[in-house]
């Protein structure tokens, strides 16, 4: 019920689990004695930690009932709730009037499988707060030869300088 980027190659929210960094072997002629996986799974408002915790586990299980040479270790690095804050809330409104000013178009609100310190905020705080970014169809953000035009970023500069300055005018 969230919606999503068009960039987004979805049509909704969707939790999102990511192969990171494989590490093992000492060359491509030995049978590695061991291997390191480290997997990022990115949570929803809707999901709790235990089930997300559930779920590699029994992913775990399966593959240790399945061959007994198998050792297993689960470890967990980090873990950030997912948050969600109405798109019709006062704060969201202003912020997204102040940037339309600023760019002078039109800005969409979407849901995102990202992780930022706004969950603390959200979540723990109960502030509003939301996420501001950049880049267009021709930018290429978390991948291969990522980048974003310099005027974005100025752009983007001069909106928060603005919700900044209206914050603290009023």
């Amino acid at each position: 019920d969230v919606p999503v980027s068009p960039e987004a190659k979805t049509d909704k929210l969707s939790a999102m689990i990511n192969v990171g960094s494989i590490e093992g072997g000492l060359a491509p002629n030995i049978v590695p004695d061991r291997v390191s996986i480290i997997v990022d799974r990115r949570t929803l408002y809707t999901e709790k930690l235990e089930d997300v915790r559930a779920e590699f586990h029994g992913v775990v299980e399966k593959v240790t009932a399945q061959d007994p040479e198998v050792d297993a270790r689960i470890t967990e690095i980090n873990f950030r709730e997912g948050t969600y804050i109405e798109p019709t809330r006062p704060w969201v409104q202003e912020v997204k009037c102040i940037y339309e000013g600023v760019i002078g178009m039109q800005v969409p609100i979407y849901g995102a499988a990202g992780s930022a310190d706004m969950c603390y905020q959200i979540n723990q705080g109960g502030w509003p707060c939301m996420g501001l970014g950049v880049g267009d169809k021709e930018s290429h953000g978390h991948g291969v030869d990522e980048s974003v035009k310099i005027s974005e970023v100025i752009g983007l500069t001069k909106v928060v300088a603005s919700i900044i300055l209206a914050k603290l005018a009023a």
